[in-house]
């Protein structure tokens, strides 16, 4: 006979075992779209109840988007149901950000010569001009496409309403249209803890998603690689710097879902900001540093001397330095574990993605992204931050290397 007490302590530890199992199993079978971060509740409209059908037809016409090699040149079937889509529901910006990667992507090839004689031909006679016309003004006409797809979704009660859908999809769409008109000065709101906004600075896709192609524009070489999205926490803290803190990019524009933010929704956003002239427009605050997660693509995998233009409210301005190490290193740095520990690394990924969303694994030849700290006048408040490009002809800007830097985070101290 099993007394009162033997019963409630079985009792206890079957009701223990049964929730632990419930714990696991719903941790393992955790939506990988959504994240573990706890937001703050933010009413936005679901979409659906508005575009009713449209996101099923959206997720059909980017598994065919997806398909095919890095460097692809046809898209004529896909873009003529795109369009046909667009025409039925013309203000579902998803539609107009696949209409638009498809113009972009071809940009982007056309730009760096990846297409031969017959591609270039086929895409001329798309966009109505000779056969004989050069890859630049093929490359032009696709971005004016571009551009126009993003126009055509303006008006669009998804970017006109905030109020109602949130902000997401008018920063998605300032963020593009900046990055196809490249937009010199972006304003770029800066929180209370020091992270900044870079989202409508960024202009090319750093951080990317598995099977989703994106426009090649991160790496200049044939590879195309990006960081795998799902590889980055949502806040990035640095090893050596236990102060020093990197928010995931375009994170608040993730649409909510169950107390975190749905990751899938990363796909229609640029995630990386690479150097070329920007001067970003701040709200006039007292700095002592500035904190970037950032790295180089250069194919010699080197430090690259690049320069930062700090301009304060008073109207003075100083110049500084600052190294950016290469994301792949070369052999003397994978050997040299004190050397590669005084670059500073933040985050190390060996999958990464090509164009086409192709996983690629290199577990002896890692990528990185890097801590690195520019130093402010702290008497003074700091209005505007300018990243100048390379100019062989300018002190400080020889580096033909700073063309490929690219800053993925921002934070301000």
């Amino acid at each position: 006979m099993v007394n009162r007490e033997t019963l409630k302590r079985r009792y206890n530890l079957a009701l223990a075992v049964m929730l632990g199992v419930g714990f696991a199993l719903g941790y393992t079978l955790r939506d990988p779209n959504v994240t573990g971060a706890l937001l703050l509740a933010r009413p936005v409209r679901d979409i659906e109840q508005d575009f009713a059908g449209c996101a099923r037809t959206n997720e059909q016409l980017l598994g065919l988007f997806a398909q095919g090699d890095s460097v692809r040149a046809d898209y004529a079937a896909l873009l003529e149901r795109v369009e046909q889509a667009c025409a039925q529901e013309p203000d579902y910006v998803p539609f107009a950000a696949l209409r638009a990667a498809i113009w972009e992507d071809w940009m982007v090839n056309l730009a760096r010569g990846r297409y031969g004689p017959k591609q270039a031909a086929a895409l001329a006679r798309q966009v109505g001009l000779a056969d004989r016309a050069t890859s630049a003004q093929l490359a032009e006409a696709c971005r004016a496409r571009a551009v126009e797809a993003w126009r055509a979704v303006e008006a669009s009660p998804l970017v006109a309403r905030p109020e109602t859908y949130g902000d997401r999809w008018r920063v998605l769409l300032e963020q593009h249209l900046n990055a196809l008109r490249r937009t010199q000065v972006v304003r770029v709101p800066v929180a209370e803890d020091g992270m900044a906004d870079l989202a409508r600075a960024f202009n090319v896709f750093a951080l990317t998603r598995d099977f989703v192609r994106y426009p090649n524009d991160l790496h200049a070489g044939p590879e195309g690689f990006s960081f795998e999205e799902k590889h980055i926490q949502d806040t990035l803290r640095c090893p050596q710097h236990a102060d020093v803190t990197f928010a995931l990019p375009c994170l608040p524009y993730l649409a909510p879902s169950r107390g975190g933010t749905l990751r899938r929704e990363l796909a229609l956003y640029r995630t990386g900001l690479r150097v070329a002239g920007q001067k970003l427009d701040l709200d006039p605050r007292q700095a002592t540093r500035i904190h970037l997660l950032a790295f180089n693509t250069t194919a010699a995998r080197r430090v690259v001397r690049a320069r930062a233009r700090l301009l304060y409210a008073d109207r003075t301005e100083e110049a500084k330095a600052f190294d950016v190490p290469p994301w792949r290193q070369d052999e003397a740095m994978m050997r040299d574990v004190m050397a590669r520990r005084a670059l500073d690394p933040v985050h190390r990924d060996s999958e990464t993605h090509l164009a086409n969303g192709s996983e690629l694994n290199f577990p002896w030849s890692p990528f990185y992204m890097y801590h690195i700290e520019i130093e402010a006048d702290p008497r003074k408040r700091l209005d505007e931050i300018y990243f100048p490009s390379h100019d062989a002809m300018t002190p400080g800007l020889e580096d033909a290397g700073i063309d490929e830097v690219c800053i993925v985070a921002m934070t301000i101290r």
